[in-house]
């Protein structure tokens, strides 16, 4: 097989990261690795395959064809997550909206602009984020044998040209959440995080809360703001 020819066989193929990876059923193993696709060697590849080859209406009817599957998929299907902690609580996100996850960072304070939920500002890949307090937020208090140990990590999360950084706990590997696992919030969650969550599910022996991300990333830049 020529090199064209092999490059539009693997172009028509679909890419692992709708397959097994965080658009698909995440039971990729090199999420525990790389954590997101975007990170992933094999991602970057795939991205320079697409841009070498020249583009011609069969590409772009099969293209299409994908992008129909897609929406269909994402119909009977929940949602793609990664599970986090902080305190004793268990949250998601879904993975469409989760960037990376990293070591805990020093955040540097903002004169005048400091306040209880925005910290100030962290280097992430050479780029100054903003750092918040999910925390406090939400009215928990961090863990302190967490936060002084391994398990505590930096989450970044963002859309489009908007990124948002945060501490937690302990963050677990991506998870594929059934529509039919994901049920109402009890009663018994409080109702500082119930403003920012809209659902619960379980996964093994814990309950983990939904987190309504918009609302979130909104929450932030009001009081980034302020």
């Amino acid at each position: 097989m020529s090199t064209s020819n092999k490059t539009r066989v693997e172009s028509e193929m679909l890419p692992c990261w709708r397959e097994i990876g965080i658009y698909g059923d995440v039971s990729c193993e090199k999420l525990e690795e790389y954590a997101n696709c975007r990170n992933c060697p094999e991602y970057s590849r795939f991205g320079m395959m697409q841009l070498n080859q020249p583009v011609d209406s069969e590409y772009l009817e099969a293209n299409t064809r994908m992008m129909q599957r897609d929406r269909e998929e994402r119909v009977s299907v929940a949602r793609n997550v990664i599970i986090f902690r902080m305190g004793s609580e268990w949250f998601a996100i879904c993975l469409k909206y989760f960037l990376e996850v990293s070591i805990a960072r020093m955040i540097h304070s903002v004169p005048f602009r400091t306040n209880d939920v925005f910290l100030g500002l962290v280097n992430v890949n050479g780029e100054l984020i903003p750092c918040f307090s999910l925390h406090r937020l939400i009215g928990l208090k961090a863990d302190p044998i967490s936060v002084s140990g391994t398990k505590s990590r930096m989450m970044v999360i963002g859309k489009e040209n908007e990124m948002f950084a945060f501490h937690v706990d302990e963050v677990l590997n991506a998870q594929r959440v059934m529509a039919d696992m994901v049920t109402e919030l009890p009663s018994t969650v409080a109702e500082s995080a119930r403003s920012m969550t809209d659902a619960v599910f379980r996964y093994r022996d814990i309950n983990v809360a939904c987190l309504m991300e918009e609302k979130l990333m909104n929450t932030f830049n009001l009081s980034f703001e302020d």
